[in-house]
């Protein structure tokens, strides 16, 4: 009964530390974002629906503010890239960092057009509400660690709830990809 009130106190905090974020965050969310290939990010656009990317980037930057982190902005050519890593995993049949060749995912920034310094990647599958995906990354040790890197200043989100169905169901699939370039 005492971690059910505690869990609840928890979960309407970060509720309002995500809302409050949001006066930073929109004008970033509403500005137009210069793409070098639109095509790939209406098709990561189109695929999202079923899925609130920007309540997930808010609960991050939320994480991260109450983690003493700036925020992180967000970045086209980082939302391409973990598209293009979901469309890569749904068109192999995969689920996991590395490739069916074993390579990371690294090369997709540099295909996007991301030059990094340094660069992190989380997936999710399985959890399909921005909470839900928040709350997983947030206990897994290391995905919570890529969330709180302080290095990193820019990221991008994808979602796919629809093609991702050998694994059961419509699971969305998530990629987040971080950087520093």
């Amino acid at each position: 009964m005492l971690k059910n009130k505690y869990f609840k106190i928890a979960l309407v905090i970060i509720l309002i530390l995500a809302l409050s974020q949001a006066v930073y965050l929109l004008p970033e969310l509403s500005s137009p974002k210069p793409v070098a290939d639109q095509k790939n990010i209406q098709e990561a656009t189109n695929q999202q629906r079923d899925f609130n990317t920007e309540g997930l980037y808010l609960l991050i930057n939320a994480h991260r503010k109450e983690n003493n982190l700036s925020p992180l902005l967000i970045d086209p050519r980082l939302e391409e890239s973990a598209a293009a890593k979901i469309n890569d995993m749904i068109s192999q049949k995969y689920y996991r960092h590395e490739d069916t060749v074993n390579q990371e995912s690294w090369y997709l920034f540099n295909s996007a057009g991301y030059d990094y310094k340094m660069a992190g990647e989380n997936i999710s599958l399985s959890h399909n509400t921005p909470w839900q995906v928040f709350q997983a990354w947030s206990e897994s040790e290391t995905h919570n660690e890529q969330m709180l890197k302080p290095n990193y200043e820019e990221m991008g989100l994808a979602a796919d709830c629809h093609s991702f169905r050998e694994y059961g169901g419509e699971n969305c699939v998530i990629v987040l990809h971080l950087g520093l370039r």
